[in-house]
Order: C-alpha cells, then structure tokens, then sequence
C-alpha cells in the first residue's frame, strides 16, 4: 500500500523503533530491521536514514553514503542536523555527502 507522504508506515515504523533500540547491542539484528523497514516503506526516506546512521557507526563509510544519497533521492533535507551527531560527521569528508548537505 501507499503511504501519506511524510508518514512511515507502522510495520516500518515498528522495525525501525526495533532497530533503534537494539543497535548497541546487536548492530546485525539493527540491521535486518531496518533493512526490512526499507522493504516494507522503500519510498519512505527514514529507513535509509537509519541505515546511514548504523554504517557510519561501523565505519562502513561507502554503504552510509549510498544509504544517505537514497534518503536524499526520497526527499530527505535535513542533513544539516542529521551530520552534527558524533556518529555522522566523519561523513563531511566525503565530497559526496557536502554536496548533499549543501542540496546539490
């Protein structure tokens, strides 16, 4: 089913809050929920968001990116915010995510 635009699906909403919570402590259950959050909401920028956010984490540097040029492409905007937390700002190296934060 469709979603209203700006509003995650519950199931997705659900696997992301899941995701969210066990992140520190199984970073690959993280994953596979927020991996089946993008499954169950791929239009939706707010999964891919939280992948970014856990492969930076990991230093996983090239999959945090691509993650976070899909938010973009979903109308993510608020890069500005997203790379001040600690886990994120090593991404402002990468020319890529400067041009995203600057909306290029």
């Amino acid at each position: 089913g469709s979603a209203v635009r700006g509003f995650l699906p519950k199931v997705a909403a659900a696997l992301v809050k899941k995701g969210a919570a066990v992140l520190e402590i199984d970073p690959a259950r993280a994953e596979r929920c927020f991996t089946a959050a993008v499954a169950c909401a791929p239009a939706h920028p707010e999964p891919y968001v939280r992948l970014a956010r856990m492969h930076a984490r990991a230093k996983s540097w090239m999959s945090a990116i691509l993650a976070l040029e899909k938010a973009a492409e979903l109308g993510y905007k608020k890069f500005d915010t997203l790379l001040e937390q600690e886990e994120m700002r090593s991404l402002l190296h990468f020319p890529r995510v400067r041009r995203l934060r600057e909306g290029k």
